[in-house]
């Protein structure tokens, strides 16, 4: 993604040689350059999509990516960390920026005389800096961007949690299921505020609404799990599970595999170490 996004920095027109494809919506287009989407606009396109619908999806894999590696043994990975923060910084993803910001609050805590004592710190501050400088064009164009838009942005987030919020009221155990949701949300939100709207972006005000409160609360908790694998320390369990909060509450990933996938591989951990299985862990 990192390639294909430089060379299409350098001369965006490449990629009006690859085929148009629609996204989620009618209205959302993106030129397929197989390895990478490139959104249809009528102004450059300054963010890397890689092969997601936008970059707020891509930056939540970086940054589990990212958590992923420090914990296996970061010193061994660097170039790696190198490649997943630079792309991250190309997503120019607030959400991401605020997720990094705590993992980089965690390395440092963790490693701040040691890295001081080997000089490994200013190398690190070094080559951060010299990349904010190259990119600080662009920060300062897709923040003013970010800012003009984000009344609209605010608006339809906080307007999907909160007719989420009214529709799991009509149904609080176990939700109104996936059909009624949709239908519920698109009358709810038309009716109201004269706006389209299929679904919120929040996982759990989703979930809640769709599935009810069981449901949510068994996804939340395999969620604790996760950040419990990372760490005995609970200062930085928290922040783990904060920063997976973050990403599940901007983005509705609820059903998506990959998520579910390490849901899974957190529980497993949590109940290996206590020695008992999740139905036992309810009757303890």
């Amino acid at each position: 993604s990192l390639i294909i996004y430089i060379l299409l920095l350098i001369s965006p027109s490449i990629a009006n040689f690859f085929p148009v494809i629609t996204g989620y919506g009618e209205h959302v287009k993106y030129n397929n350059l197989i390895l990478y989407v490139s959104l249809v606009t009528d102004y450059p396109n300054n963010r890397n999509y890689s092969i997601f619908y936008e970059p707020g999806v891509y930056q939540a894999f970086l940054n589990i990516a990212i958590l992923l590696e420090l914990h296996k043994n970061y010193l061994k990975n660097l170039l790696k960390l190198s490649i997943f923060f630079i792309c991250l910084l190309t997503t120019f993803s607030t959400t991401g920026f605020i997720c990094a910001f705590m993992i980089i609050i965690i390395l440092l805590s963790d490693n701040y005389y040691k890295w001081k004592k080997e000089k490994l710190l200013i190398k690190l501050v070094t080559i951060s800096s010299i990349f904010i400088f190259i990119f600080s064009g662009l920060f300062f164009t897709v923040f003013t961007q970010k800012f003009s838009e984000s009344g609209y942005s605010f608006f339809t987030r906080s307007l999907g949690s909160a007719l989420d919020y009214q529709i799991f009221l009509t149904n609080p155990l176990f939700g109104v299921g996936y059909d009624s949701y949709v239908s519920q949300i698109q009358k709810l939100a038309y009716n109201n505020y004269f706006i389209n709207m299929s679904g919120s972006t929040n996982s759990f005000t989703n979930t809640l609404a769709k599935y009810g409160l069981f449901f949510t609360y068994t996804i939340l908790f395999m969620h604790y799990t996760v950040g419990v694998s990372f760490t005995k320390n609970l200062f930085k369990r928290s922040i783990y599970f904060l920063i997976l909060l973050l990403i599940l509450t901007t983005e509705n990933f609820t059903l998506s595999l990959f998520y579910i996938v390490l849901s899974y591989y957190g529980l497993w951990y949590y109940c290996r170490k206590r020695m008992f299985t999740p139905i036992t862990y309810f009757f303890k």
